[in-house]
């Protein structure tokens, strides 16, 4: 794996420092990500500065995507934007998806491109 951030992932607390920041957070979530049974996915794109994410996994809201400490969070601002997913780093190709709209859990797998 080329990325930096996803390299730390295995070292005592690694996992968290890189999901709980947004920067590295996004560069370990950028790609493709799909469920088991080809269900569910989660997308990262990122094209110059900005990120764009394509899923189909639960949610109960839309707008612009913010992102701290691990959580997704989507509205029209950041202060009232609502709690979406938590992601929680297995290893540096599985993570869990926990969504708030549903309380469901999804595990996905980095796809190779």
């Amino acid at each position: 794996n080329e990325n930096s951030a996803v390299d730390l992932i295995g070292f005592e607390d690694a996992s968290d420092i890189v999901i709980d920041n947004p920067f590295t957070a996004m560069e370990y979530l950028t790609g493709s990500w799909i469920d088991e049974t080809n269900t569910y996915y989660f997308v990262v794109t990122k094209q110059g500065d900005s990120y764009w994410f394509s899923y189909n996994i639960p949610i109960n809201s839309s707008g612009n995507v913010f992102y701290n400490e691990g959580i997704l969070s989507i509205g029209t601002t950041e202060d009232t934007a609502s709690e979406q997913f938590k992601f929680i780093i297995q290893n540096p190709d599985k993570v869990l998806v926990r969504c708030f709209a549903d309380n469901s859990e999804y595990f996905l797998y980095r796809q190779v491109q």
